[in-house]
């Protein structure tokens, strides 16, 4: 009596190329023609396209700063910290983030998809305002014992980087001059921990900062009401 082994059914058969591979086959593209080999390019350029753009066009997470000036200073509690210390640690991320965040600084971008974006530089152009600001009112006015006082040398070059026109896309770049005044500002902030830079942490100092955003808030305000104004709401 002879005896038969079971045999294995069929598997499936593998896929030796991707469709996109087979798409942009030669043979694929010779049988199809030139205006669907045009078509399918196109159309992969269109999505490629709107990702990156939509990644680019996401606001960056919001960062601790307690959190983040302990971190660069290596210690547990924030609290062991210098006076000054996450002041200073705050104006360097902000400028990070701007120039690290997906796609980079976009306001000066003259090619696509950063041309085509909207929102994303609106909000740099927002985060770059507080930056000012806060160079500002550290170099004018929180770092000096008195207004006839002399001046933090790494503030005083630290502020007109960060002032640098924000749409230059030519040498120098708004990119390479916002760098200048984070190593600037790391500077000062080197100088906080070995207690060789200053830092008054004053009620009228934090009086003149809050006027700055009092007078900023009361501008964007006025703004938003005239265009909802404009729109007829």
């Amino acid at each position: 009596m002879m005896a038969f082994s079971p045999q294995k059914p069929p598997g499936r058969p593998k896929a030796t190329s991707s469709g996109l591979f087979r798409a942009f086959h030669p043979e694929t593209m010779k049988e199809k023609g030139v205006s669907w080999t045009i078509a399918m390019l196109s159309i992969i350029f269109i999505v490629v396209f709107l990702a990156i753009a939509e990644y680019w066009g996401e606001e960056p997470d919001r960062f601790d700063v307690v959190a983040m000036a302990a971190k660069d200073g290596k210690v547990k509690d924030a609290k062991a910290l210098p006076l000054g210390y996450t002041y200073a640690t705050t104006v360097i991320n902000i400028a990070e983030t701007l120039l690290t965040k997906p796609g980079g600084f976009l306001v000066n971008d003259m090619f696509p998809p950063g041309v085509f974006e909207d929102n994303m530089p609106s909000w740099e152009y927002g985060a770059l305002t507080a930056l000012r600001d806060t160079t500002s009112a550290l170099r004018n006015h929180i770092a000096r014992a008195q207004s006839q006082s002399k001046e933090d040398p790494d503030l005083a070059q630290a502020e007109p980087f960060f002032y640098f026109d924000h749409t230059s896309w030519q040498l120098p770049s708004s990119e390479s001059e916002y760098q200048k005044g984070i190593e600037a500002m790391r500077r000062y902030r080197a100088r906080l921990s070995t207690r060789d830079a200053s830092f008054f942490s004053r009620a009228d100092n934090l009086r003149q900062y809050l006027e700055i955003l009092e007078k900023r808030l009361g501008s964007l305000s006025n703004r938003l009401s005239a265009s909802a104004g404009d729109t007829g709401l």
